[in-house]
């Protein structure tokens, strides 16, 4: 027999304990650290009764990982983003980070950065069986909507000065 079961995106990263209800059945599994989405464990003895009173086969357990709101995990790496505005992405600056178990981080943002440029902060990843991973953060660049009229005489002014069309 063949069952699913949702565990929550930090319970598949560490390991744990996970409960679910399979015909009428309260059962328990043990979930591995660092367990992706697709992950088969085999139950023995828990799935359909065996014929003639034989014993009962195995239940194969697919496990489903629940999203994250602000982490994509990929092996031992988290996949986040971070929003800055024009000016930071033009100018450069730092910005504050915050990773899976660590808190908050610096990340020096280059002058001149790109929407979709994609950072590396090693070994900022969750740590899965004694080995840390790397959090990759992708940048957004937030356009300003709604300008006031002093900003955007200013905005025009340096796009004539930078020499952007507008």
């Amino acid at each position: 027999m063949t069952a699913e079961v949702t565990v929550p995106f930090d319970v598949a990263l560490k390991g744990g304990k996970q409960s679910f209800s399979y015909n009428n059945k309260r059962l328990s599994v043990n979930i591995p650290a660092g367990t992706e989405d697709g992950k088969k464990i085999r139950l023995r003895g828990q799935g359909q009764q065996g014929m003639a009173n034989g014993p009962a086969g195995d239940l194969i357990l697919t496990i489903r990982v629940a999203p994250h709101s602000h982490f994509r995990r990929e092996g031992r790496n988290l996949y986040t983003s971070k929003s800055i505005n024009m000016v930071q992405a033009a100018l450069g600056g730092k910005v504050r980070v915050m990773t899976y178990d660590k808190g908050a981080v610096d990340l020096k943002i280059p002058e001149g950065t790109q929407p979709g440029k994609r950072f590396k902060l090693k070994e900022l990843g969750p740590e899965i069986n004694g080995r840390r991973g790397d959090l990759y953060v992708d940048i957004h660049i937030d356009v300003p909507r709604n300008l006031s009229a002093k900003a955007r005489a200013k905005l025009e002014e340096f796009a004539k000065a930078a020499n952007l069309p507008h």
